[in-house]
């Protein structure tokens, strides 16, 4: 049987093709908390969004995906069973189950009121059961004898995590695409520890890592969209924000 015979390619097609790769840099991530009212008829407490919301003295949400400064677009892979019965000396493998990677790491620039860090705290502190006090919750559990209530699942797990690439350019372009990713189930499961320092300063930044149950993509064929409406004001934005940190190395 031949194999496919080898295509010469015009310079100006290795051109349109070469020149006009993905970059990395232009993307948006939106993180929503649920919002989920799970309680007892007659009972007072705050949904997980509540909770975060009365932390903070600002609505970062517009902030975490102007502050993601890294991110990681998911993969997937297939756990295979080995069948070697059907043919003498063939092994042969057969998907069963779609595997999922385990976290998400999301990667965030601090604002100087800390409101980036005090609302993801919020978020694992809502899911450790943390009292709608603050000070109580300083107090008690600062006692060495404290212990912990975790929440319910449905109760801080989100299916509201996004992440969309797209490119530079004009977003009403008919012929502009972009992927979203929808993450399903993700909570946050690690604050990675900052480093701080009396060396040169630097931006601080905090890392989280979301689980998540799986998630689902697909590709939009106008960069316009209910999870990226604001494309073209944000790749004008990552354009600035790279000048102004030089993050081109220059």
């Amino acid at each position: 049987m031949a194999g496919p015979t080898p295509r010469a390619f015009k310079t100006g097609d290795l051109k349109s093709k070469i020149l006009n790769l993905a970059q990395t840099s232009v993307y948006q991530v939106k993180i929503s908390p649920p919002d989920a009212d799970v309680r007892q008829p007659g009972e007072a407490r705050l949904t997980c969004k509540q909770f975060i919301n009365s932390r903070i003295q600002n609505k970062v949400y517009d902030d975490l995906s102007l502050l993601c400064n890294d991110a990681s677009l998911p993969g997937s892979s297939f756990a295979t069973h080995d069948v070697t019965s059907d043919y003498q000396g063939v092994r042969e493998r057969m998907a069963y189950r779609r595997i999922y990677d385990d976290t998400l790491d999301l990667t965030f620039y601090v604002d100087n009121n800390y409101d980036i860090v005090n609302w993801f705290q919020g978020w694992m502190d809502y899911i450790q059961g943390y009292s709608e006090v603050p000070d109580d919750n300083f107090n008690n559990f600062s006692r060495r004898t404290a212990s912990h209530q975790m929440r319910y699942y449905k109760e801080y797990a989100t299916d509201n995590l996004y992440i969309t690439k797209f490119e530079k350019g004009d977003p009403s372009n008919t012929d502009s695409r972009s992927i979203t990713y929808k993450f399903i189930g993700a909570f946050p499961i690690n604050m990675i520890q900052t480093p701080i320092s009396y060396e040169q300063s630097d931006i601080l930044r905090v890392s989280v890592s979301f689980a998540y149950t799986r998630f689902v993509s697909k590709m939009n064929y106008s960069a316009v969209s209910e999870e990226n409406g604001f494309a073209q004001a944000w790749s004008n934005f990552t354009t600035s924000l790279g000048n102004v940190f030089n993050f081109g190395g220059n």
